[in-house]
């Protein structure tokens, strides 16, 4: 009897629990060897071509100067946005959620793992200017 009672308790509050995982990516990660590559004034856009592979982005001047973020703001680099004839951008971003879900409890874990590198180009092609960022993120 008390087998019986047990088994129709696991029965009835096994349905509660659930455990849920994904992963998402978005774009190639760069390593830190291959932005240390990047030489201004002597790398061309043919070599970050060759580097990196096609960008998310080309930006004209003109929109360049919406990459600055009032929380990373960069010292000149508004200024160098203006003087470039084109930025090209390369972004990744990695997410990875889990959550379980049990009868009284709860929870969901989130991390993401974000890199973005611009590169400044002047009118003949070459690097004037590289920035890079990575943030990883974990609550």
């Amino acid at each position: 009897m008390k087998a019986a009672c047990a088994l129709l308790c696991v029965v009835i509050c096994l349905p509660g629990c659930i455990y849920i995982g994904a992963r998402s990516s978005i774009g190639q990660t760069f390593s830190p060897a291959a932005v240390a590559q990047i030489e201004p004034g002597v790398t061309t856009r043919s070599q970050m071509l060759a580097l990196f592979g096609p960008p998310h982005e080309f930006l004209e001047p003109e929109v360049s100067a919406a990459l600055i973020d009032d929380s990373l703001r960069l010292d000149a680099a508004l200024d160098v946005a203006r003087r470039s004839e084109q930025a090209w951008t390369w972004q990744s971003s990695k997410i990875e959620a889990t959550g379980t879900f049990l009868l009284l409890y709860g929870g969901v874990w989130i991390e993401t793992d974000t890199q973005l590198l611009v590169v400044f180009f002047d009118d003949q092609g070459i690097v004037q200017h590289v920035a890079v960022t990575q943030r990883e993120e974990t609550p």
